[in-house]
């Protein structure tokens, strides 16, 4: 599975085009650079210059794939859909 890549560099061939997880414990939303660690052990950058902040816990996270190799992340319960990148 290529789940455990999904979102790093890689090469071309990788079709993965979205990751499910959770964020364990309480989630209060992000700022610029963020770092967000999933459950699944990835870390994602917020790279939006609007904070959000929420009251959330173990929120289901989904990171999708966009256009260009952009990825966005999906909150359950949640209309934003920041910009992310992978950093681990």
């Amino acid at each position: 599975m290529q789940s455990d890549r999904f979102g790093l560099a890689t090469p071309a061939a990788e079709t993965a085009q979205a990751v499910d997880s959770h964020i364990p414990g309480e989630f209060r939303g992000w700022e610029s650079n963020s770092r967000i660690k999933l459950a699944n052990g990835q870390v994602w950058e917020i790279r939006e210059n609007s904070p959000a902040s929420y009251d959330l816990r173990d929120p289901k996270v989904r990171i999708v794939r966009g256009f260009s190799g952009s990825f966005f992340m999906e909150l359950e319960g949640v209309s934003r859909t920041p910009r992310v990148v992978r950093v681990e």
